[in-house]
């Protein structure tokens, strides 16, 4: 462990409780702070990745729930990758389990992303890729905790 994520840890425990209080699900050490800190990362990398194959595949006309599901399995998958080998060092299991796990966690994501976007378009009235990008913001935390605790940590027993 770098002695940057001990002091940046330092700092966080010093910050003012009310401050910290939207962080404790995540962060407990130094090393959860390192994890959620390089997963936001990694995440806006796949956000990103996500967001312009979307707006990629709305353009040539296929429809925002079938360019959703596309652009959500081809960021999922570098992400699952990239979290595993760099950010969480995960290697406590066979990659197929791990695998599996983050499959049934992002299938449980992408439904519920289906859901927000298919009510952002058609309750809201906001155009598909808005209502994308606002989906994100419920999606990732949920998704980090998941993945951190059953995909990279002890798993689903």
């Amino acid at each position: 462990m770098s002695n940057a994520w001990v002091r940046l840890y330092a700092i966080y425990e010093r910050m003012p409780g009310v401050l910290r209080a939207p962080f404790r699900p995540f962060v407990s050490s130094p090393v959860t702070l390192r994890w959620l800190v390089w997963y936001v990362f990694i995440g806006l990398c796949g956000i990103a990745l996500y967001l312009a194959l979307l707006e990629c595949l709305l353009l040539i006309g296929v429809s925002p729930l079938v360019a959703t599901a596309i652009a959500c399995v081809v960021s999922a998958s570098l992400q699952f990758m990239v979290n595993r080998n760099r950010n969480f060092r995960a290697f406590n299991r066979p990659i197929l389990q791990q695998a599996m796990n983050y499959v049934l966690i992002g299938l449980c994501v992408l439904a519920l992303t289906m859901v927000l976007v298919f009510a952002g378009i058609h309750v809201l009235r906001l155009p598909p890729f808005t209502a994308n990008a606002l989906t994100l913001l419920v999606t990732t935390p949920l998704a980090y905790l998941a993945n951190r605790h059953l995909t990279f940590g002890p798993g689903i027993r």
